[in-house]
């Protein structure tokens, strides 16, 4: 039978209260809830991990453009960046961030120089190429595939392909494919001996067959950027003697470890002195004689070197020089302008393919690495900057002591030249001067003169009154008593020449030069049928003088008889004169007008026009008569035998200073009234001692010039051979020389000795002539 049930409370549960029930129904639902919305976030987050991660747009990338770099070209690149601008549909931020990337160099400049609202691919076009576009002629095309080299880690298939598209970049050429291939393999034969016999060792007709062959062989060539990291490790420093004691032998000018003792035998006696073996045979070096050092480590060869340099230049080197390049003898150069550089510097290797005056002088130059470095070199020669010929005088050094071929000093700012450097952006210009007069202030400096004093002082006072026709540069003025004529003999036959072929540097020259003469209006632009060729002829400073060939002209031309005076007789006129004066004239020959209707005849063509004189040019074959007619019909009035006048040399003589003066004077006024203009700087004034005509003259003595006789002393010895052809030198033979002559045994050389040596050693030694005068008897 069961338990009964409790009756009591004590010790069961009372049953759960209605609220209970419900409190727990509502937690149940909450829970589920959250059960529901945790495997709802669980289940995106797996589906997250599951996908693959979306990586943001990243900007599109040009090809690379940097105009420092000799291969590239902005006309090619502008139309590969074209062709995918287009394509890709850049704009705006997304062209500007591609260009960005693209450009190098000086070409990212470009773009801060274009205005926000215009950054356009059309805007930025236009500046890169009219910033950056080399004008190219035939000749540079051909150039650039004649002097066509291979790369540094270039193999031959890319060799080929570069050279194949310079090729074909020059225009309007439409060479055959054959007609290329053979010119291909002819410059890469040159570039390198194994590709020569690659190419030469089978038949190539086509593209095809010459780049298969390029493709299958390759070149080991050496690693450029390890030689240069090599070098650039390795700098100079010029070696410094050495001024302490060797702790070996005790003598000076050696280390310890480069003493000559060392490793020898050592014989010690009482006074414990070191001697070398006599056994052996001893050096000694041939600078100072001292046994304990060679000559390559004497300390007093150095300090010689150092007291016997000439001078010396600073070179403070910047840290951030600003670059360029310059062009001279038809090859270009790199360079760097230095402001703290007293001088111009060169390297060795490149002043050798140089043309220019060359000197050799000890010149030290101060701070190059922190040394001393000698240069016994100098070189002077033109070159273009940016379009301006300069004449600059370069220090050649050895290689190592430069990292670019040219460094510019502040020398040239002495030329008139200014530098404009803005963000290492270098600009040359020429300073512009305003007002400037071309009449000298007469001072003792520009004087050539032996008077002091007084004397002096009525000298420039003299020479201030006639101030305006002394002039330092191409004369404006036209004399009034002559003019140039020119008869043909034939006057249908007509002088017509092609111009002669000059280089750029010659042909810049040329420009200069015929925009001086049209300044000056000496020539003017023409349209004549007649054409005569110019060339540049060098003068005796090394600068270069503009000449026609009228030889064609000449042949052509009736001779003007006016007779030029006689150089004996203008010496004799010289008697008793103490006090000489030169007046020359400033391009006498272009104070001449030419007559309206030889203008025409003295046209002459260049490579880039033609253009005809008005004023009478040099090299025709009547123009010194005209010109001594001329100055004979303007001094005819003075009629006074001591002013001699030889063409353009004006002499005045006198035997003392107060007559010199007195007709200087009349001689200036003369002239002056006639048009006539003079350079000062080849004029002297009542000189002691005066070179006229070949002569040196001196005191009513006639000296021969010594440079007129050099020639003459330098001549080697004569043999029999040179009376074959200078007969004159062997003397009249005599009877007895008659009958000898008929021995074989006689000899010519003997002769000829006898005869030429003594003839020039008197010609070496010359005599001086005087003219002889009653007051001289004795």
């Amino acid at each position: 039978m069961a338990d009964p049930l409790p009756t009591s409370e004590v010790g069961s549960d009372p049953p759960p209260s209605h609220e209970q029930t419900n409190s727990t129904n509502c937690m149940d639902q909450q829970m589920s809830l959250f059960s529901s919305g945790m495997e709802a976030i669980l289940l995106k987050l797996s589906n997250s991990l599951n996908q693959n991660p979306v990586n943001p747009p990243t900007p599109f990338k040009l090809v690379a453009f940097d105009p420092d770099d000799a291969n590239s070209d902005v006309k090619d690149w502008c139309t590969l960046s074209e062709m995918i601008i287009k394509k890709k549909n850049l704009e705006d931020v997304d062209l500007i961030i591609a260009l960005t990337h693209a450009l190098k160099g000086r070409a990212a400049t470009c773009l801060t120089k274009i205005r926000p609202d215009n950054m356009s691919w059309h805007a930025i076009k236009e500046i890169l190429i009219s910033k950056f576009s080399k004008p190219m002629m035939m000749q540079d095309y051909f150039d650039q595939v004649i002097k066509f080299h291979l790369g540094n880690k270039e193999n031959p298939a890319e060799a080929g392909t570069r050279l194949w598209q310079l090729i074909e970049k020059i225009p309007n050429a439409n060479l055959p494919e054959n007609v290329t291939t053979g010119f291909a393999i002819s410059i890469l034969s040159q570039c390198d001996d194994k590709i020569r016999r690659e190419l030469n060792s089978v038949i190539i007709n086509d593209k095809h067959q010459l780049f298969r062959t390029l493709r299958s062989f390759t070149l080991k060539r050496y690693n450029d950027d390890s030689i240069t990291s090599e070098m650039e490790q390795k700098k100079f420093r010029p070696s410094m003697p050495f001024k302490g004691s060797c702790h070996f032998c005790g003598k000076t000018g050696h280390r310890g470890s480069e003493c000559r003792y060392k490793n020898r035998s050592i014989v010690k006696n009482t006074s414990m002195s070191a001697k070398p073996d006599s056994s052996k045979t001893k050096s000694y070096c041939y600078v100072c004689l001292d046994t304990s050092h060679i000559a390559s480590a004497c300390p007093k060869r150095y300090t010689k070197k150092e007291d016997d340099a000439s001078s010396s230049k600073q070179v403070n080197l910047c840290s951030k020089p600003s670059r360029g390049t310059l062009e001279t003898s038809g090859m270009k150069l790199s360079f760097i302008f230095d402001s703290g550089s007293e001088c111009s510097l060169i390297k060795q290797s490149k002043s050798n393919l140089l043309t220019g005056e060359r000197f050799h002088e000890q010149v030290i130059l101060k701070g190059i690495g922190g040394n001393n470095v000698i240069s016994s070199l100098q070189l002077k020669c033109e070159v273009y900057v940016q379009t301006l010929l300069l004449e600059i005088f370069f220090h050649v050094l050895p290689d190592e002591c430069l990292s670019e071929e040219v460094l510019l000093g502040r020398d040239i700012l002495k030329n008139g030249i200014s530098v404009e450097i803005n963000n290492e952006k270098l600009t040359f210009f020429k300073t512009k001067i305003s007002n400037v007069c071309s009449k000298y202030n007469f001072d003792s400096q520009y004087i050539d003169t032996d008077l002091i004093g007084h004397d002096k002082e009525i000298l420039i006072n003299i020479l201030n009154k006639y101030a305006d026709h002394f002039i330092n540069k191409l004369p404006t003025t036209q004399v009034s008593t002559g003019v140039l004529k020119i008869d043909l003999i034939d006057p249908s036959k007509i002088v017509h020449r092609r111009p002669y072929r000059l280089s750029p540097a010659e042909l810049n020259i040329v420009n200069v030069k015929i925009k001086e003469l049209l300044d000056a209006k000496i020539i003017r632009e023409s349209s004549s049928p007649f054409a005569s060729p110019i060339l540049l002829v060098k003068k005796k400073d090394g600068s270069d003088r503009m000449c026609v060939d009228y030889r064609e002209l000449n042949k052509n031309t009736r001779p003007d008889s006016y007779p030029l005076p006689l150089i004996s007789d203008q010496i004799n006129k010289l008697y008793r004169a103490n006090f000489f004066s030169t007046i020359d004239m400033a391009s006498g020959f272009h104070q001449i007008k030419v007559d309206e209707d030889s203008i025409e005849k003295t046209a002459f063509v260049t490579p880039t026009g033609q253009f005809e004189y008005l004023r009478m040019p040099f090299g025709l074959r009547n123009a010194p008569q005209v010109f001594q007619r001329a100055i004979n019909k303007s001094l005819k009035e003075l009629n006074d035998d001591k002013i001699l006048v030889y063409m353009d040399d004006v002499l005045s003589a006198s035997e003392t200073i107060e007559k010199g003066l007195a007709r200087l004077d009349k001689l200036l006024e003369t002239l002056s009234k006639t048009g006539f203009s003079f350079n000062l700087k080849k004029c002297s004034f009542m000189k002691t001692k005066i070179e006229y005509l070949g002569f040196i003259i001196s005191s009513g003595q006639i000296r021969p010039n010594p440079r007129k006789i050099e020639a003459l002393k330098s001549l080697p010895a004569v043999s029999p051979s040179t009376t074959s052809y200078a007969p004159s030198l062997s003397p009249l033979p005599t009877d007895e020389e008659s009958r000898e002559a008929e021995n074989p045994t006689f000899a010519v050389a003997q002769v000829v000795q006898e005869t030429f040596l003594p003839a020039s050693t008197k010609a070496g030694k010359p005599r001086v002539r005087m003219r002889w005068s009653p007051e001289n008897k004795g």
